[in-house]
């Protein structure tokens, strides 16, 4: 009997190892047919760009008119649009498609994108001379350490891919912020492109109006409310400033109902050197560096395809983020907020950028890099301490990718329990005691289900607490939370 259990036991494993190895073979293949589609397509547009500057003026058109915050010619929508003498893109392209294979290029492709990259040469879209500059075309390849660049359908030359072109380029790409419309793909917040596509997230979306614009500096300054919490109640924990905000507490005056016109802001960011490291990808073993240039990377292996550092600075256009605020509720339900932003590399890191001689082309090297303080504009929620937990978890990714899965948590959280019903009137009842009070705290477990996008860079968790400063001094310092990639500052914001 005990012999019948093993051998059905490793007949059960052997067949879940096959459907494994079967699973992560179909992913493989389709990967490679889509890394193939993307550099079919770009040596047929580099035929065409090549000889057709009517296109490339539409291109630059196109790419400025930003419809997902970069800049980017979503080609499903852009192909059927005229050029010139009544000829669309698509129409333009098939007269260099001697071997017929648009539109199973298409099918494969449906999030195909070209974008006009930004580089330290100065090149833009705004910048872009398209009527006399004709631009290389590269693919965005994701995993090779080499890059090829392509000119009127044939390869002009290739170069490592740390290496940023200081030359007219175009990037063709599968877009990160545009999806199919599906219920697998759509996200709560997500905005409608057509009947096929919509955004992620309707901060991608140019035609919308609600998703924020980031600051350039931080709004605080001349916050009297601010200033007046930091004054009544210090920078430590012995009392909280939200208890001033939220409550109007003071140390002489340690009851108050819940102010409903504050809401907590994402009111500062910063990327450190590590988080730049990750993003770019610049930690791979199978890497090493060229001796007389310290910059450049090769592979150990001619045959290993290396994850590239570089080039997802200036390929992929502008970073996106991806931000998880998980709050526990008194209920037990729970709330997990995503909350999404673009930004270009420039905005987060100065780079420190120098020349790279070399015998192929004019290009460039990042030196290093040192982080800049971003200010996103993004509103939360009321921190309501009678119904919301007293810490929030905060999680932070670097979007790269489509395919999402789900996991499952559990967080423990506290809860304060110094409220009492409000004698003056009105629904919300009154904290009674600074902090915590006289009270005891109580505790709960709620379940939450996070979506995460494969291949993404996480940046790590963050933890909140309405304990926690808001402002560090009377110069108005702001408190950051951080862990080693990512710094973050939360303000309450006043709503009205």
């Amino acid at each position: 009997m005990k012999k019948l259990l093993i051998i059905a036991s490793c007949i059960l494993l052997t067949t879940a190892c096959q459907q494994n190895d079967e699973e992560y073979t179909l992913a493989e293949n389709s990967q490679t047919a889509e890394l193939s589609a993307l550099d079919h397509f770009s040596l047929l547009l580099s035929k065409a760009v090549a000889s057709n500057s009517e296109l490339r003026t539409f291109l630059k058109k196109e790419a400025l008119e930003m419809i997902d915050n970069d800049y980017d010619v979503f080609y499903p929508l852009a192909k059927n649009k005229i050029v010139t003498e009544g000829k669309t893109f698509k129409n333009i392209l098939e007269q260099y498609d001697s071997n017929k294979e648009l539109d199973e290029l298409e099918r494969k492709l449906p999030l195909l994108t070209v974008m006009i990259p930004e580089l330290p040469s100065g090149y833009n879209a705004e910048t872009w001379n398209c009527t006399e500059e004709v631009p290389h075309i590269t693919p965005r390849l994701g995993n090779k350490y080499v890059i090829p660049y392509y000119k009127n359908g044939m390869t002009d030359f290739e170069f490592d891919a740390n290496l940023i072109p200081g030359f007219p380029v175009l990037v063709v790409k599968n877009n990160e912020r545009i999806v199919r419309n599906t219920g697998a793909t759509r996200t709560p917040n997500a905005s409608t492109l057509n009947s096929e596509y919509s955004f992620v997230d309707a901060a991608f979306d140019r035609s919308c109006n609600t998703p924020p614009q980031a600051l350039t500096r931080t709004t605080i300054s001349g916050r009297a409310d601010l200033e007046t919490a930091y004054r009544a109640m210090g920078a430590t924990s012995e009392k909280w400033q939200r208890d001033n905000i939220y409550y109007g507490l003071t140390p002489t005056n340690t009851e108050g109902p819940l102010k409903r016109n504050y809401a907590e802001r994402i009111e500062a960011i910063r990327f450190t050197e590590q988080a730049y490291t990750k993003m770019c990808d610049q930690n791979d073993p199978d890497y090493v560096r060229d001796p007389l240039n310290e910059h450049v990377c090769f592979s150990k292996d001619p045959n290993h395809v290396a994850p590239p550092s570089i080039e997802s600075m200036w390929q992929d256009g502008r970073f996106e983020f991806k931000i998880d605020i998980t709050i526990n509720n008194q209920a037990g339900l729970g709330t997990n907020i995503t909350k999404y932003f673009s930004v270009r590399p420039q905005e987060i890191y100065d780079l420190i950028v120098e020349n790279y001689k070399n015998n192929i082309a004019h290009c460039f090297w990042v030196k290093g890099v040192i982080p800049r303080t971003y200010y996103p504009n993004i509103n939360l929620v009321t921190w309501d301490l009678e119904q919301n937990s007293f810490s929030w978890k905060i999680t932070v990714a670097e979007v790269d990718d489509q395919e999402t899965y789900t996991t499952q948590e559990t967080v423990s959280s506290e809860f304060a329990t110094n409220f009492s019903v409000n004698t003056q009137g009105g629904t919300d009842k009154v904290k009674v005691g600074l902090n915590f009070g006289m009270s005891t705290k109580s505790t709960k477990q709620t379940q939450f289900t996070r979506v995460t996008y494969k291949n993404s860079d996480d940046l790590g968790t963050l933890e909140a607490n309405f304990s926690d400063p808001i402002l560090l001094n009377s110069s108005n310092e702001l408190y950051f939370i951080k862990n080693p990639m990512v710094e973050l500052a939360l303000v309450p914001a006043k709503l009205y």
